[in-house]
């Protein structure tokens, strides 16, 4: 599989072009070991993130939710174990404590994985709950709305508070949609589609 920067890279070009991916290269490098964003590899990603955020001029949360958006796709296709025998977004998620680390490992080898609880909140939501920085809910967010778009499903998700007992607990409601969006609706192109990403 090829890697999470390489990855980032491959979708600011396509995104916003090949100016906005040398600024994107150029701050992540002045940012690179800020605090902020740490070292490793983990603070290299951090810091490209942000910097698509300083670039685009747009909240980091949102850049989050956007890049964990549009990686869904060519994660599935380049890692096909993470959606193998698993046909819808519940039943990924509901394994995510399964599939997480070993996408995790592939795409930014070293960092762990947060551990994942998964709850059944009615007959059409999940709960997903884990604790980590904000920017991973945000992550988390745009991944289930990638896997929505792959399986071809209506999904909505939703921040929930902390519990006062684990005020540092990230959780996420998902609500899908009885039934399936059709697959032949086209999704939106270029400018348009950027529109559509609030890019």
């Amino acid at each position: 599989m090829r890697s999470i920067l390489v990855l980032l890279e491959d979708l600011v070009r396509l995104e916003f072009g090949a100016g906005d991916l040398a600024k994107v290269r150029e701050i992540a490098a002045e940012r690179f070991g800020d605090r902020a964003n740490g070292t490793g590899a983990e603070g290299r990603v951090a810091a490209f993130v942000r910097a698509i955020s300083e670039v685009r001029r747009r909240p980091l949360s949102e850049v989050y939710a956007f890049v964990g958006m549009r990686l869904t796709e060519t994660v599935v296709k380049d890692f096909p174990m993470a959606t193998r025998d698993r046909h819808s977004t519940r039943q990924v998620l509901q394994q995510l404590d399964q599939i997480a680390p070993a996408v995790l490992d592939a795409l930014v080898p070293g960092v762990d994985a947060p551990a994942f609880d998964v709850e059944l909140v009615d007959a059409e939501a999940l709960r997903v709950s884990f604790s980590g920085p904000t920017d991973a809910a945000s992550l988390l967010e745009g991944v289930v709305r990638g896997l929505g778009q792959h399986f071809g499903e209506r999904v909505e998700c939703r921040r929930s508070p902390a519990p006062a007992y684990a005020p540092d607990r990230l959780l996420i409601d998902v609500k899908f949609a009885p039934e399936r969006r059709r697959a032949d609706l086209p999704s939106p192109t270029g400018v348009d589609r950027r529109k559509f990403f609030s890019f």
